[in-house]
């Protein structure tokens, strides 16, 4: 891939606002469609908030159910890749690093379209690209994944 992170080969890289997520897992390339927060993803009609899917302004907003507030995407930084052996879906947690800065937010994933969509997760848009890089980070679990805002000049607050 050639990018680095201090130094290091980087695995993985989502970009919030151009809704990619791409890299390399053991070898195998991934490049897909994926998006975060606003409840982007749902399989629900008329749900998804458009002005916090996808903003990389709005990684700060956190769940609020109550008050019907949905969570902006996922907050930047570097994060691992980790196969979760609890749940029956193709789901893998992203575990942050300790130098983010997560605020109030955390228990993020990678994970499949539903009825409630992302809150702050990643949600790759095709089934069987999630499928692919699940089996690849189970072989090569602790992949890390670097989360950035993306391209911003065209990205109005």
């Amino acid at each position: 891939m050639g990018a680095h992170l201090g130094g290091q080969p980087m695995s993985m890289m989502y970009l919030i606002k151009e809704r990619l997520l791409f890299g390399d897992v053991g070898g195998e390339h991934f490049s897909m469609t994926a998006v975060s927060g606003g409840r982007a993803g749902s399989k629900e009609t008329n749900v998804v908030d458009n002005s916090v899917a996808n903003n990389p302004y709005r990684t700060d907003q956190k769940l609020n159910k109550p008050r019907e507030i949905v969570g902006g995407p996922l907050p930047c930084g570097t994060y691992s890749m980790e196969i979760d052996t609890t749940k029956m879906s193709k789901w893998i947690r992203l575990v942050p690093h300790s130098s983010n800065f997560m605020g109030s937010r955390g228990g993020f994933a990678i994970h499949g379209r539903g009825s409630r969509g992302s809150d702050g997760c990643i949600v790759p848009l095709v089934y069987v690209d999630l499928v692919k890089l699940w089996h690849a980070v189970k072989q090569n679990n602790g992949t890390e994944l670097e989360v950035a805002g993306g391209d911003l000049s065209s990205v109005t607050v």
